[in-house]
């Protein structure tokens, strides 16, 4: 969360390593997290919100989850406005440091990709190539995996793929 005329962000975070506090976050800037899409983590968030927010003051979000709108006159009860605009331009500008660590990412899968795809099955490990994909990022330096890693073979023409009752591919195909 980010506060007007407030030199850092409150971050409200699970995994605090890096984070601070320290000489990047000042104390009182790390909290506890706070689980949105719950009405308990909702309802935990409208009390921390009520101390780090002036009283009547106009709040900007880019998403809101069911229980967020559930209690929102009691989060926002100065108002709010949609922040979405402004969040994805900030996210489409990035640092040079932020490149360099999403061609790192970048780096690390498409070399483990690349190694699962080159394997044969006799040096497949048992849980086949996701299991060897997650080892090979995490021994080329992943620090954490948010790629669901899913290997299907696919049928070559959408009439040989799997349908749905609904009528439609149960998978996409190349050509879909």
């Amino acid at each position: 969360m980010v506060l007007a005329d407030d030199p850092e962000p409150h971050l409200f975070m699970p995994f605090r390593e890096g984070a601070g506090p320290g000489p990047e976050l000042p104390a009182g800037y790390l909290h506890n997290p706070v689980y949105l899409e719950y009405d308990e983590g909702a309802e935990l968030f409208a009390g921390q919100l009520a101390e780090l927010v002036p009283a009547g003051a106009v709040i900007a979000v880019d998403e809101l989850t069911g229980a967020m709108r559930r209690i929102q006159h009691r989060l926002f009860p100065g108002g709010l406005v949609d922040a979405g605009r402004i969040i994805s331009e900030a996210k489409a500008t990035k640092t040079a440091d932020e490149l360099a660590c999403m061609r790192r990412a970048l780096r690390i899968t498409e070399e483990a990709i690349a190694e699962v795809e080159a394997g044969d099955g006799a040096r497949r490990p048992p849980g086949g190539p996701v299991r060897r994909f997650v080892r090979r990022a995490f021994e080329l330096g992943a620090t954490a995996n948010v790629l669901d890693p899913i290997w299907q073979v696919m049928p070559p023409s959408r009439a040989e793929g799997v349908w749905t009752i609904h009528g439609d591919l149960a998978l996409p195909t190349a050509d879909h």
